[in-house]
């Protein structure tokens, strides 16, 4: 409802809007690029494009999910600069790598030790839901599997946290 809201002002040009927007949803949308593209400068560069285009093309939006279009503008921005580069990067279109950077950029011991017990696709799982709070189905959107085989890693993976939790190993 909040983003309804935003659009509108921000349709009528109030910068605070746009402000609020981009504050609400930049980790997130700086988490997926780099997860796509592993670096820090053109992150923070398809980052910015991302926004601008938002910000640009506002009365084109159609309405819907607010996050799921940035999420979709940061992706297609992220996924064309890699298939501009030369052919040793052409698998990083297709697939999304969890590395420490990541981790820490998230900055919170919890996650590092988290990271340690889970896989990196559970860890993954944990991260959007968690930490950006994505639904299982938008999880299954951007890594390309079903929403049950998100659920099913986020299950198998909260097990092990409770474990930890527990004592166990």
């Amino acid at each position: 409802m909040e983003d309804k809201f935003l659009i509108e002002r921000l349709k009528k040009k109030d910068e605070k809007a746009f402000d609020r927007i981009y504050y609400k949803y930049i980790a997130l949308i700086r988490y997926i690029v780099y997860d796509i593209v592993h670096d820090i400068e053109d992150t923070n560069d398809i980052c910015q494009t991302t926004f601008t285009k938002f910000y640009q093309n506002i009365n084109n939006y159609k309405g819907g999910n607010l996050k799921y279009y940035l999420i979709q503008i940061a992706k297609n921005e992220a996924l064309m600069l890699l298939r501009s580069r030369n052919n040793e990067n052409k698998y990083l279109t297709e697939k999304f790598y969890l590395d420490n950077s990541i981790i820490e950029a998230i900055n919170s011991d919890i996650w590092l030790h988290i990271a340690k017990i889970l896989s990196p696709e559970e860890l993954k799982v944990f991260i959007l839901h968690f930490a950006f709070s994505l639904s299982f189905k938008e999880i299954a959107t951007l890594l390309n599997k079903s929403k049950t085989a998100c659920y099913d890693l986020y299950k198998v993976g909260l097990k092990k946290v409770k474990n930890v939790v527990k004592g166990g190993k």
